[in-house]
């Protein structure tokens, strides 16, 4: 097992953890060192910031957002998802990942959502056209 600790902040959760191909990103959020969230005013910005984050994590990993098998997606309000949705499909246009999406409680002032992210390292990925699909070459 190979671990991958990259530092933003002063948190003390590893920030990226590699086991075999997968890569296991904690939850990720628009949280700067200094304890304030960027975009705090806009949940559609503050999306792209989280997701602009996600995918410098991976590219430290050496993978990127169409290597992402499974997000889990924690927004402070449901209703927020048209928003979430919108950003989210522009950035996985092709290749969307399985995911899971939910309502949560206890976000700080200014937070909107966290992703949580696992990636694989491989060049075979799942056609999702149709159910029971065999994996197909990238």
């Amino acid at each position: 097992m190979t671990r991958v600790h990259v530092v933003q902040g002063p948190w003390s959760t590893t920030e990226a953890l590699i086991v075999g191909t997968l890569i296991f990103l904690s939850g990720t959020t628009a949280k700067n060192v200094d304890g304030t969230y960027e975009a705090a005013d806009s949940m559609r910005t503050q999306v792209d910031v989280v997701l602009d984050r996600v995918q410098e994590r991976l590219r430290t990993a050496g993978v990127g957002l169409q290597d992402v098998v499974k997000l889990v997606v924690y927004l402070r309000d449901i209703a927020d998802l048209p928003t979430f949705d919108c950003a989210y499909l522009q950035r996985f246009q092709t290749r969307r990942p399985a995911r899971t999406t939910v309502q949560a409680g206890g976000f700080e002032d200014g937070a909107w959502l966290e992703l949580d992210v696992v990636a694989v390292e491989s060049t075979a990925v799942w056609d999702v056209t149709a159910y029971g699909s065999a994996p197909t070459e990238a």
